[in-house]
């Protein structure tokens, strides 16, 4: 069975989003058909191409459409649904995704003309209206029926210069409820084939966004919006479309209700105040009322500031922003046994080593025999495999072993072997770190990515030297010589083991770094290690073969040599003789003719 996607404004923005993200997500491309809808060609060939280059084997159907041009919508919404592929009933699910839309023009309604707002109308409601019945008159007998009304804010609450605008989305949204009415009093299984929603994708960051911060009026409203831009507080499309997705693949939202991705504390705030203020109370429990409820606003939708000029350090060394961490659900979550990053939200260790806490996972590469304990010869062994010379693995096993030992002990009697008890390593944590352990052993990737962001200035993929020991002088806390020193050696240490590059254009890579901390590093440099010492080992069993070989070529060489020398002396000898012998014969004969 086939999977049918209808995607309207496909070209860019959200609906490009949309678009691949419905690629990644809805499984095998051989059963999903796409038809992708805008009135740029340009735009939604490069969203095809977009699609194509994550899913080659992708059907996709391009239709060149103004759905705002009345004249020839019906017959460009004819061609559309009946030049499909395959027959409705073929379909075991469709989706329309209702994204394409206008913002009008911004201003205030005594400066409206006709124009002005049939224009919007056209294509904010009445393209909309009728694609949705073109819609259902072909699908509506299919199994699994799903529209997507792109909504906003703007459909619940008034924003100054946008009436045209607000009054197309609150018309769309109330189309969406009045489907939904019908199907529910159908009779038969219509009511539970056909579900619709309403997703206010939240204040995204894409070319409408831009176009309503150029062209509105000079009002509030547009140096709220000018202000959110300029903080990163905008939402990137990719992101929406994500939620909206996972919303429609667990598919338990209510029947024709709205969801939408911010908190909508915004919209509802005046409400709960005007319904405070109209209380017969006392006037002074109402101011508090009205208090707690605009601090619990400003709690939520206050800006950040992250930057002020009287602390320069401040901007020198920003913290991550939003978009290095949007990949990480809830990256301020320390975790308890993933390394987790950006560009690997699961981590590495999972199945691995699910019951350690990745402080654990960070040593457990020396416990040779399992036992829970790491004793001197145990990380000399393991500093030998990983390539270092006898000399650096001796001295690291007296620092890391003399050191930490104690402090992991469950008696206060000191056990002289100096082992390192793996399941209390979270007391060995020490000062002057990167803070990315906390004090219990868990993975904070906030503080991950807030250590590239701050110090990786030429690529925030790559930590070079001397960005490194940038970080080491900054990280250095007042009266903690063991914790400075500590770290100094395990950061050197580090590079010492995987730094590509000479000089002071070396540098470790963000991912070998990630990669330490949960241990899976160093199993991998063991065994590039061991591979090169049996390459080298082949090696010179390769070079001994080589000389014997030589050796017995030449031998042969010799002999043959030998032997020729030897055959043409014979030859020689034997001419030599039958010469003479022929001498004598000859003066033989004539002595006898005499």
């Amino acid at each position: 069975m086939t999977t049918l996607i209808v995607v309207t404004g496909a070209s860019r923005g959200l609906g490009r989003a949309l678009s691949i993200a419905l690629s990644e997500e809805l499984g095998d491309f051989s059963s999903l058909e796409f038809m992708l809808i805008a009135r740029d060609a340009d735009g939604t060939k490069e969203t095809q191409s977009l699609i194509l280059e994550k899913r080659p084997h992708a059907t996709i159907r391009l239709q060149q459409t103004d759905l705002g041009a009345l004249d020839t919508l019906e017959d460009s919404l004819d061609e559309m649904f009946h030049g499909i592929i395959h027959p409705p009933s073929m379909y075991e699910k469709v989706y329309l995704f209702h994204n394409a839309g206008s913002l009008g023009r911004l201003d205030r309604i005594e400066a409206l003309t006709l124009h002005d707002v049939q224009h919007a109308i056209n294509l904010n409601v009445t393209s909309f209206m009728a694609m949705t019945s073109t819609f259902l008159r072909h699908f509506i007998e299919c199994k699994h029926v799903r529209i997507i009304n792109v909504s906003s804010l703007a459909a619940v609450q008034e924003f100054d210069t946008w009436s045209v605008y607000c009054s197309g989305k609150a018309a769309r949204d109330a189309f969406i409820r009045t489907l939904v009415h019908e199907a529910s009093i159908r009779e038969g299984a219509a009511s539970t084939r056909l579900k619709a929603l309403n997703y206010a994708p939240g204040p995204l960051d894409t070319d409408m966004q831009r176009q309503a911060r150029q062209s509105m009026p000079d009002v509030p409203l547009r140096k709220h919006y000018d202000d959110m831009h300029s903080q990163r507080a905008l939402i990137d499309p990719s992101v929406s479309a994500k939620k909206l997705i996972k919303l429609l693949l667990e598919d338990d939202f209510k029947n024709g209700r709205c969801c939408n991705i911010r908190s909508r504390w915004e919209a509802g705030l005046r409400i709960r105040v005007e319904k405070i203020s109209r209380r017969r109370e006392n006037p002074r429990k109402i101011d508090l009322q009205v208090r707690r409820h605009k601090y619990q606003y400003s709690k939520q939708m206050a800006k950040v500031t992250t930057m002020v000029d009287g602390a320069p350090v401040t901007k020198d060394y920003p913290i991550a922003p939003p978009e290095a961490v949007e990949k990480i659900p809830h990256p301020e979550i320390p975790r308890a046994n993933l390394a987790v990053s950006a560009e690997f939200p699961e981590g590495s260790q999972q199945a691995r080593f699910k019951h350690l806490s990745v402080m654990q996972q960070h040593v457990t590469f020396f416990d040779f025999d399992d036992d829970g304990r790491i004793f001197p010869w145990d990380t000399y062994k393991g500093f030998r495999l990983m390539g270092f010379n006898f000399v650096y693995s001796f001295l690291a096993m007296l620092f890391i072993n003399l050191n930490l030992s104690y402090s992991t002990q469950e008696s206060w009697i000191p056990d002289f072997r100096f082992p390192v008890i793996i399941k209390n390593i979270h007391k060995d944590k020490h000062g002057s770190d990167s803070d990315i352990y906390d004090t219990e052993g868990r993975f904070r990737p906030q503080q991950f990515e807030e250590l590239f962001s701050r110090f990786a200035k030429k690529d925030s993929s790559k930590l070079y030297l001397n960005e490194l020991l940038h970080f080491l002088r900054r990280h250095q806390r007042p009266m903690d010589f063991f914790g400075r020193v500590a770290t100094f050696l395990e950061w050197i240490t580090l590079w010492l083991l995987c730094g590509e590059g000479h000089g002071w254009t070396s540098y470790i890579t963000k991912e070998n770094v990630r990669r330490q901390y949960d241990g899976t590093l160093f199993y991998e440099m063991a065994e590039k290690e061991a591979a090169i010492r049996r390459k080298k080992g082949k090696g010179q069993k390769n070079e001994a073969l080589k000389s014997a070989i030589y050796q017995s070529a030449e031998a042969v060489q010799d002999r043959v040599k030998k032997g020729i020398s030897s055959a043409q002396q014979n030859v020689t000898d034997a001419t030599h003789s039958i010469s003479e012998k022929w001498e004598q014969l000859r003066e033989k004969a004539v002595h006898k003719e005499e």
